[in-house]
């Protein structure tokens, strides 16, 4: 992620709960936690309530 993204995501955090994003790994854990966790985008064409967490 560009620094100056993750700068405004943190910044005004706030302003994107609900927002959703499309993140990749290198794994996901048994305990449900993914293994360093990335950015990839914004997906403004997907609404919260549509999503799904997917393993693959």
């Amino acid at each position: 992620m560009k620094e100056e993204l993750s700068d405004g995501f943190c910044k005004i955090k706030a302003e994107f709960v609900g927002t959703v994003m499309e993140i990749g790994a290198m794994e996901q854990m048994k305990s449900g936690a993914y293994r360093h966790p990335r950015f990839v985008k914004l997906r403004p064409d997907k609404n919260a309530e549509e999503c799904i967490w997917e393993s693959r």
